[in-house]
């Protein structure tokens, strides 16, 4: 079986910081290939089938606010116009931290909930060197407020359920240190709501129920950015079979008052770009183009990248998707070329009401992707 992930790697971007050097990241397409290719994409042990999760709660990952996508790449503000194909062009991007400690703070929430949170977080790190770290000296959570002067933490996280900072989104890797595009004001990742939203989980009681839920694979995924993972569907392979465009001719249609887009009478279907900008997303063209069109997404991120660290960073893939990637989406099969067979699927565990799927725990690849390159020393 083909192992498969697509991962946002750093390269000379940090060259000088922890001794990382070109020559050290540069990896060429066959030793990529090579070292990828031992981990069979099968899905965790761990995962087990539960009841299924509320559509009502599929809103979509990465909600990043609107002027952070402009301030990075001010040609996402353009208008919308169809694209001619779906052709996914891989550049240089990704930020990897090269220390073994992240620090982490918070603005809200209760103990409880950061707890959970910081729980779940460790699933990426545990048996390595490499840590979040949530707390100081005394054992207190870190804590951060938009009238510092000074970084409280490398990663700031937020539960903002509306105005400019809400939904859930993550800045990528040491993007978060970035002070030209994440303000000490504001956070770098934001769990819009769970302060709230989380409180049903808390307590060893809930702790099974906590693990195949949606919102566990959310904390998951946003974490998953905050080391430098793209989306797993920016994989040429699922960028060909994502349908981005609406069926030509298509006429807007809600399916009632509120949305969302659906097939209009003469059976011809919005595309993902259209979708959502729907309800329950709502998002603008700038940020369904940032987050579904692979191309858009590198190009903006190559910009940050270089414009603060210089030239000669660089994206690697392996040779297939990672259907159990806690980094996929759960894409509905309307959205794609191939219907029920596509590749774009998510195998996770966890479901929707609807049929999608989502990754509950970390898969195999997601797991290389770490060791090889956070598991140090």
């Amino acid at each position: 079986m083909a192992s498969v992930i697509l991962r946002a790697l750093i390269a000379a971007a940090l060259v000088g910081i922890a001794g990382v050097t070109a020559a050290q990241t540069e990896l060429s397409e066959t030793e990529n290939a090579r070292q990828f290719a031992q981990f069979e994409i099968a899905g965790s042990a761990a995962e087990t089938a539960a009841a299924p999760e509320d559509a009502a709660l599929r809103v979509g990952l990465d909600d990043i606010p609107e002027d952070m996508l402009v301030d990075l790449f001010p040609e996402l503000a353009e208008t919308y116009t169809q694209f001619a194909g779906v052709t996914s062009q891989v550049n240089p991007t990704g930020v990897q931290w090269t220390t073994n400690e992240v620090t982490v703070a918070f603005n809200g929430g209760s103990p409880e909930v950061r707890e959970l949170i910081e729980r779940t977080a460790a699933e990426w790190t545990q048996g390595s060197s490499f840590r979040f770290s949530f707390r100081d000296a005394q054992n207190r959570f870190r804590e951060w407020r938009p009238s510092d002067t000074v970084a409280a933490a490398n990663i700031r996280i937020g539960f903002a359920a509306t105005g400019p900072n809400a939904g859930y989104w993550s800045r990528l890797g040491t993007l978060a240190t970035d002070r030209d595009f994440s303000p000490l004001n504001r956070p770098t990742m934001n769990l819009g709501g769970f302060d709230q939203k989380l409180l049903e989980y808390v307590g060893e009681a809930h702790r099974a129920k906590w693990a195949r839920s949606y919102f566990h694979h959310v904390v998951l995924h946003e974490f998953g950015h905050a080391l430098g993972l793209a989306h797993e569907h920016f994989h040429d392979d699922c960028q060909r079979d994502l349908k981005l465009n609406d069926d030509l001719g298509y006429r807007l249609t809600p399916n009632n008052a509120i949305g969302p887009y659906t097939a209009d009478v003469a059976g011809r279907r919005p595309g993902a770009l259209r979708v959502f900008q729907g309800h329950p997303n709502r998002w603008t063209i700038t940020k369904a183009r940032y987050n579904l069109h692979a191309q858009t997404y590198f190009a903006a991120t190559r910009q940050n990248i270089q414009s603060e660290f210089g030239a000669g960073s660089r994206i690697e893939t392996t040779r297939a998707i990672d259907r159990h990637s806690v980094m996929m989406y759960a894409l509905d099969v309307s959205l794609l070329r191939s219907g029920a067979n596509s590749v774009c699927i998510s195998l996770g565990a966890g479901q929707f009401s609807d049929g999608a799927r989502f990754a509950t725990t970390l898969s195999a690849g997601d797991i290389a992707y770490f060791r090889r390159y956070y598991d140090r020393p």
